[in-house]
């Protein structure tokens, strides 16, 4: 945790305008409100911006919600850009956004919460063999770091486990609760697909109860 932190106050001492890359999950919300509550807290004058990929999740609508909480949370203004293309294949969305908003927009540095994946395979809490949405087997999603100069992997060397770990121990249950992780459901999960299994797999690891229902 110190080191995340650390990390963090370093980033806002280096950079006034901050790009930040949401998707509604658990990684990006809890890595925005971390940000706006140690700007809140050393009283800083960083500006963040928004980027969302619009994914068929809905991801546009998760992430407006994250971000218009942390705006009133923080009495803070917020702006989020849709970036990207939704429609490739998934292992490709993120990165379209990514060079979309590096590409045409002027933020000093760029920040992702993308995770390492867990060191084991994951259990499957609901059946058999996960699958892409084309029906052939998936061990989940194949994240690379990246080394962009203009981009930050900020979680990468954490998993979801981590950054779980985070969120129980600041007793952050009302953003857990906002965030919308599934990839096989628009809204309420389907504790079907590798994300949430990813997910249950974290609170489990922490022996935490997940509150969370998207």
């Amino acid at each position: 945790m110190r080191s995340i932190i650390t990390d963090l106050e370093v980033i806002l001492e280096k950079y006034q305008l901050i790009g930040l890359l949401v998707s509604g999950g658990l990684d990006s919300t809890l890595l925005a409100y971390l940000l706006h509550d140690l700007r809140s807290k050393k009283n800083l004058k960083n500006t963040f911006e928004f980027f969302v990929v619009p994914r068929p999740d809905d991801s546009v609508l998760h992430a407006t919600r994250i971000v218009d909480y942390i705006g009133k949370h923080f009495d803070t203004p917020t702006t989020i850009h849709v970036v990207g293309t939704g429609d490739l294949h998934h292992s490709k969305q993120v990165t379209s956004g990514i060079k979309e908003a590096i590409q045409n927009y002027n933020c000093d540095i760029y920040l992702s919460s993308i995770t390492t994946n867990p060191p084991e395979k994951l259990p499957n809490y609901a059946y058999g063999t996960f699958l892409e949405s084309d029906g052939t087997p998936y061990d989940g999603p194949i994240r690379i770091k990246s080394y962009h100069p203009k981009l930050i992997d900020v979680f990468w060397d954490y998993t979801k486990e981590d950054t779980v770990k985070i969120i129980k121990d600041m007793n952050l249950v009302e953003i857990m609760n906002l965030t919308h992780t599934c990839t096989g459901s628009k809204s309420i999960r389907c504790n079907k697909c590798w994300q949430c299994c990813e997910r249950a797999w974290a609170f489990d690891r922490n022996n935490f109860i997940d509150t969370g229902t998207m």
